[in-house]
């Protein structure tokens, strides 16, 4: 099997002499392409034509992490993400930029920290801790339902299931729900954190799980799980009284 990393090299280097717009995220700037991007975003074909400044200007400022911009760059060439960003990325990127910075959302200070340069600090996948890695899928969520891209939204759902399903931890799954409830509106993300948490009911500090509203944010997305498990439960009983 061909490496990825190499394709996406040799992609973006056959390419990167036709960009037509620029992102640009914490004073970088990633010269890519509309074609790759408005089709699969419906908020930046938006942006991008009428009277819009993004349309005149051609550059759309991100308001998220550095990482996860890269993230989506990575994602929108290669129908996926790493945990570490494709360092091939930077074919396309441009140091400090003259604009102003994006003001960032009040959500985003959720679980957050000032994100290092490519290559500087950024743990691989084997080395980064449950915590990192549910909170870069819960990024990726949001920046998948800001901008309005599903199949991104559907895929971060997945990956931070597999971690939640392989690899529970009650911490890491508290922040995750801390950073989901404050930054993202897609129901099936927050509806698979509601079905973990009736999941591993036994597991869960009440006493920590309610405070800053988490379980009562949650609640309303687990309630299908515990019909189902209230369900199965009285079913049993009935099997067990033989009626």
């Amino acid at each position: 099997m061909a490496d990825p990393t190499s394709r996406l090299r040799t992609q973006l280097l056959n390419i990167k002499d036709y960009s037509d717009f620029t992102l640009e995220c914490d004073g970088r700037k990633f010269r890519v392409h509309k074609a790759v991007f408005c089709g699969q975003s419906p908020v930046m074909a938006a942006a991008l034509k009428g009277d819009f400044m993004e349309a005149k200007t051609g550059v759309l400022s991100v308001s998220f992490d550095i990482e996860s911009v890269r993230r989506l760059i990575e994602y929108m060439y290669t129908g996926d993400y790493q945990m570490r960003p494709d360092s091939a990325l930077e074919i396309i990127s441009s140091g400090v930029s003259d604009g102003a910075l994006p003001i960032k959302r009040p959500s985003e200070a959720v679980g957050t920290a000032a994100e290092p340069d490519p290559g500087v600090g950024v743990p691989k996948p084997s080395e980064a801790g449950t915590s990192d890695r549910l909170i870069c899928h819960g990024r990726m969520n949001s920046i998948a339902d800001y901008y309005d891209v599903p199949a991104l939204a559907a895929l971060s759902c997945t990956k931070a299931k597999e971690i939640l399903r392989r690899e529970w931890s009650t911490e890491p799954f508290y922040q995750l729900v801390r950073l989901s409830l404050a930054s993202t509106s897609d129901k099936n993300f927050l509806r698979m954190l509601g079905e973990e948490a009736m999941g591993h009911i036994d597991g869960i500090d009440t006493k920590i799980f309610d405070e800053g509203g988490l379980a009562e944010g949650i609640a309303g997305y687990a309630l299908p799980k515990c019909i189902l498990m209230l369900e199965a439960s009285r079913n049993e009983l009935r099997a067990y009284r033989g009626y």
